[in-house]
């Protein structure tokens, strides 16, 4: 079985930020946009990470990631 809840949820940011493709955008502008804060830090063991308070929710991203898709991949998985 197949899941497509993650390219739906794509298709939904794409179509409320007006995006046709995923080059339209950074994809950190779109944390910000979301209001989510964003840091990067030193994680062992791990890329990225997002912990949800109860009014906003923070990613934070390894910050020895050295290729920038990797780092782009793992913001936008979070």
């Amino acid at each position: 079985m197949i899941n497509y809840k993650g390219k739906v949820a794509a298709r939904r940011l794409y179509e409320e930020f007006g995006l046709s493709s995923s080059h339209d955008f950074e994809v950190e502008d779109l944390v910000h946009a979301r209001d989510i804060i964003y840091e990067e830090k030193a994680l062992p063991h791990c890329d990225g990470r997002i912990v949800f308070g109860k009014s906003k929710a923070m990613i934070s991203d390894n910050s020895e990631i050295q290729s920038a898709g990797r780092k782009r991949f793992t913001i936008a998985h979070e």
